[in-house]
């Protein structure tokens, strides 16, 4: 959902595309990270 708001804004005008890029991969590495971070702490 996230993402697809980044779009939309994005084709409205309301961002521009290097901004929206640039928020969107930010986002899913430090999700990522975070996700990785937590699997590694979860596994025995």
């Amino acid at each position: 959902m996230f993402y697809g708001g980044l779009g939309a804004l994005t084709v409205a005008g309301a961002l521009e595309w290097p901004v929206a890029l640039a928020v969107g991969g930010a986002t899913w590495l430090l999700r990522s990270g975070r996700q990785e971070k937590h699997d590694a702490d979860v596994q025995p």
